[in-house]
């Protein structure tokens, strides 16, 4: 039955499936050939323990030491994205309880709409390659498609559904799209309390979203 756990296996199969096969075949080859040296030659083939232990305590001090460094990072990002969860709803029901006056309606749905962008932006940004990343293996498609710049190239596809084509204009020769779409969420909050459609307390409320 498929669940997320079968889905995580897999997905991490993918991204290790060329290293785990030469593996095996490397295994394969070398059980072959010791099996067919020993029975048809007669010759015993065996290497002291010694050195090979030393060296499989070193290995294994390296990958646990690699492994808890990965999984730092990992726990550490979801953390921030759990955060940014969080935060997005309180923003959602901050706009929809402060914000009142005339075409209230509107620009509830404006800001909303604003942040979804800004999430959108964000998680385009975050999935662009890095130099220390293997950028050749992700664009050749090696990885799930879901983490290679296919995506990041329908970014501009998608926003239009949520911020109007005048205000994309600014954002088109930025690096930081994101940022840019925040610092002008930032400024629309200051224009509509200046035209006391919430008060400066309300305001406040907003700023940690």
């Amino acid at each position: 039955m498929y669940s997320k756990r079968n889905y995580g296996f897999w997905m991490t199969f993918a991204w290790s499936k060329l290293p785990f096969i030469y593996g095996l075949l490397y295994s394969a080859f070398v059980a072959l050939v010791i099996y067919f040296v020993k029975n048809q030659a007669g010759i015993d083939i065996s290497l002291p323990w010694q050195p090979l232990s030393v060296l499989g305590i070193s290995v294994a001090f390296y990958l646990g030491f690699k492994n808890n460094s990965s999984y730092d990072r990992l726990w550490e990002a979801r953390i921030i994205w759990g955060g940014i969860t969080n935060s997005s709803r309180s923003f959602g029901s901050a706009v929809n309880s402060f914000v009142n006056g005339e075409q209230s309606d509107v620009i509830k749905k404006e800001l909303i709409y604003r942040h979804i962008a800004w999430l959108t932006a964000l998680r385009y940004q975050l999935r662009t390659s890095r130099p220390w990343e293997h950028s050749h293996e992700r664009l050749d498609s090696l990885y799930d498609t879901a983490f290679t710049e296919k995506y990041f190239q329908k970014l501009e596809e998608e926003l239009p559904h949520y911020l109007p084509i005048s205000e994309l204009e600014r954002y088109k020769n930025k690096a930081n799209m994101a940022t840019q779409i925040m610092n002008m969420q930032a400024v629309r909050l200051q224009q509509l309390r200046d035209l006391n459609y919430f008060e400066d307390f309300r305001h406040m409320e907003f700023l940690p979203c």
